[in-house]
C-alpha cells in the first residue's frame, strides 16, 4: 500500500469539482488520478466534511507478546547455546504458541539476547 494523496490535493479536486461542475472523467484526467479516487473523495466530503485520509492499519499483532518476554529470557538463560529455531521449539513446548525461527529471531534481537555457541569439538 503506498501514501495517501496530500489533503491539498484531494481539496483542489473537489474544488474544482464544485466550481465548475466537471463529471468525474474529466477530474481525474485534469489531476492525473484515478476516477474511482475522485469519487470516494466526493462522497468523504459529502459524508464526512473532511478529506482527511484514514489511518493505515496496525499490522498484525507479534506472535510473542510483550508480558512472554519473560520466558524467552528464562530459555536462553538455562540454556545459552540454543539456536534461533531451538528457542522457538522450547518456547512452543512451554506456551503451546508457535513461533517461527524468524519471528523468534527478531524477538531475541529486541530482547539484545545474545547466544553462546558451542566450541567446535576438536
Amino acid at each position: 500500500m503506498g501514501w495517501a494523496y496530500s489533503v491539498d490535493l484531494r481539496e483542489r479536486v473537489v474544488a474544482a469539482f464544485d466550481r465548475t461542475g466537471m463529471t468525474d472523467q474529466e477530474a481525474a484526467a485534469l489531476f492525473k488520478i484515478g476516477e474511482a479516487t475522485v469519487r470516494r473523495w466526493k462522497r468523504l466530503h459529502r459524508e464526512k466534511g473532511s478529506l482527511e485520509p484514514k489511518k493505515f492499519g496496525g499490522g498484525n499483532p507479534p506472535r510473542v507478546a510483550p508480558d512472554q518476554y519473560a520466558v524467552v529470557r528464562a530459555i536462553v538463560e538455562e540454556k545459552p547455546d540454543l539456536t534461533d529455531q531451538e528457542v522457538a521449539w522450547e518456547f512452543h513446548r512451554r506456551t503451546g504458541r508457535c513461533v517461527s525461527r524468524s519471528s523468534m529471531n527478531r524477538v531475541l534481537l529486541k530482547l539484545a539476547l545474545t547466544r553462546k555457541k558451542r566450541l567446535s569439538s576438536r
